[in-house]
């Protein structure tokens, strides 16, 4: 069959064979052949190389088909497939034996002596879904019955469960002759987008993209630049004409958290991978992380091990002249420690796979640690929170230069904004990263999700009711001052029903939260400009003027407001009070009482 494949489509085909002299045979027509059996061969085999890889009749034979099944899978280009043949232990000829107390193994067939899984339809398909498959095909070769006798049988057979309480014996009849399953199992494509935040460093910036092309399949290249030199625009301008690369060129400098979730919201992968510009990857770095963080279901975030990095992922055995030795360093590493991971809460984004899943729950970095330092703990911590792992992976080594962009403004400034974000993370969670994960003491409870949208408007309204619920009332005003900013470019989808007054009052009741008079008056006023016969807006009016103790202002305002509005309870309520510190009637509204009085004399 391999050499008909490459044979007749020309195709390059590498092969598996147990007997070794069959391998050697096998050898002499295909491109590749390793011999011994698949669990011995499997790290011989280069990650993310095939479009197809074939099975036939071979899981059967294997003692954990199901863990090679996810292990070969990391072979596989991305949106790659399986194709397998494999027996249906169902089939009448089996059953019919199985309740009479046979279970008699052959040289070859459904019992063959080698066999060490049995499955049927719904077993295969379980054991493909649990693996990540995207689509599945599976087709019947069928073997029905030819003797009168056993015809006879069988539809006794079929006739007397069919009447047992409790059993569904829906599929009986058509899978009962199903002797074996072809299964075609398309793999859920593994595009991962890669996203780079840059300011100028043409130099490192060009080194680290040719490593990427050199040494990855499949990928997405987002760079988000910051107001770069002429020099590396001009790089870049040319680098985008690349099927596979994106730009986006921002005109100030908006520092590496904004710069990330830039390239997050218009990223297509199914996992993001954020990256600094100054390092160098290596050979089947990319494959080899991928492989570890779809080890496990709670794994969400995944990262190397480094030559120049803060924290556990330090390699202090590295030690190379030349980028030649790193890569030949790399390669030693991957040997030594295939597979080996080291579970800790903490990576540094220098390099750091995350599944787009952990993205949909929490979103992306938290911009209040822009331009940059501690936007990776701050995310870290929120995966944790949100129920995942952060694992190093020992067996993928990539070249740092050590944060090129950062340090361009002086080692001094670099210390200083570590101390300032040091600050804001602890006025955050309560706590600094000793604290909170080798002391283990108590954070703040806050929401943990920071949206991302491509629609700045979605972006900024809802990261501004996650501020109002966390009372970080200074973040809620930037952030729905962006919304109010982005309001008539958006389609709003989501939040058609929020008007612009909407927002203008929710900025007021803000900025009173904060006590800020005179900004919460701004706002109120632009509502009642926007709408006059806002009851809303004067209600705050009223409530400004309250606490600036212009209790005049303040009645005519909440006058108005319940004049606009006669179900608006607060501004009764509020009205009341007011009445009473001007040693008024309860009920007293002069803005009302004339309304009153022109709807009788137009009567």
């Amino acid at each position: 069959m391999a050499s008909q494949l490459k044979s007749k489509l020309n195709a390059e085909v590498w092969g598996i064979e147990y007997v070794d002299g069959a391998a050697k045979e096998a050898a002499k027509k295909l491109d590749k052949v390793f011999s011994g059996g698949v669990e011995d061969v499997l790290d011989k085999i280069p990650n993310g190389y095939f479009d197809t890889i074939i099975f036939a009749d071979v899981l059967e034979h294997l003692t954990d088909p199901e863990s090679i099944l996810k292990d070969i899978k990391t072979k596989l280009k991305s949106g790659g497939e399986i194709v397998a043949s494999i027996p249906n232990v169902r089939h009448w000829s089996v059953l019919l034996d199985l309740v009479q107390g046979h279970w008699n193994y052959t040289d070859a067939g459904l019992l063959d002596r080698t066999h060490f899984k049995f499955f049927t339809r719904n077993s295969i398909a379980r054991m493909f879904k649990e693996m990540g498959t995207e689509k599945l095909e599976m087709n019947a070769v069928s073997l029905v019955p030819t003797d009168l006798n056993h015809i006879a049988v069988w539809e006794q057979f079929k006739s007397s469960v069919r009447g047992i309480n409790g059993l569904d014996t829906s599929s009986l009849s058509d899978e009962g002759v199903h002797y074996q399953y072809l299964v075609k199992a398309q793999m859920k494509s593994e595009l991962v987008s890669i996203v780079v935040p840059n300011f100028n460093q043409k130099k490192y910036l060009e080194e680290f993209v040719n490593s990427i092309y050199e040494h990855t399949n499949s990928f997405e290249l987002i760079i988000v630049d910051n107001n770069s030199n002429r020099e590396t625009i001009e790089y870049l301008n040319k680098l985008e004409l690349k099927p596979e690369v994106k730009v986006i060129y921002n005109k100030t400098n908006n520092g590496f958290p904004i710069a990330v979730n830039q390239g997050i919201a218009i990223s297509t992968g199914n996992y993001v991978l954020i990256a600094n510009n100054d390092i160098v990857v290596t050979k089947n770095w990319l494959s080899g992380l991928l492989s570890v963080i779809n080890k496990d279901d709670k794994i969400g975030l995944v990262g190397p091990i480094t030559n120049k990095v803060s924290g556990i992922q330090i390699d202090k055995d590295a030690n190379y002249s030349s980028i030649e030795e790193m890569h030949q360093y790399a390669e030693k590493i991957s040997n030594k420690n295939k597979n080996e991971i080291f579970e800790f809460p903490r990576l540094a984004f220098l390099c750091t796979l995350i599944k787009r899943e952990v993205i949909d729950k929490i979103g992306g970095l938290d911009e209040r640690f822009s331009p940059g330092n501690y936007e990776d703990d701050d995310f870290c911590l929120r995966n944790q929170l949100a129920g995942y792992k952060a694992v190093v992976a020992k067996g993928v080594f990539i070249h740092h230069y050590g944060s090129v962009s950062f340090k361009a403004n002086g080692e001094n400034a670099y210390a200083k904004r570590l101390e300032t974000n040091e600050k804001i993370f602890i006025d955050k969670w309560g706590g600094n990263l000793e604290a909170i994960w080798l002391k283990g003491e108590k954070i703040k409870e806050r929401k943990i999700e920071c949206p991302i949208n491509k629609d700045i408007f979605n972006q900024s309204i809802a990261r501004t009711f996650i501020n109002i619920d966390d009372e970080e009332y200074d973040l809620a005003i930037s952030n729905i001052n962006l919304a109010l900013e982005n309001y008539d470019l958006s389609k709003r989808v989501g939040y058609e029903k929020i008007t612009k007054e909407d927002l203008l009052n929710i900025a007021g009741t803000i900025a009173l939260s904060k006590n800020d008079l005179e900004v919460a008056k701004e706002y109120f006023e632009e509502e009642l400009k926007n709408n006059p016969s806002s009851s809303q807006a004067c209600y705050g009016l009223g409530e400004v003027f309250i606490r600036a103790e212009l209790y005049e202002d303040s009645k005519t305002m909440l006058e108005w407001a319940v004049a606009n509005d006669g179900q608006n309870k607060n501004a009764s309520l509020r009205l009341e009070q007011v009445n009473k510190k001007l040693n008024l009637p309860n009920n007293h509204n002069t803005v009302l009482e004339q309304v009153k009085k022109e709807i009788i004399q137009n009567a």
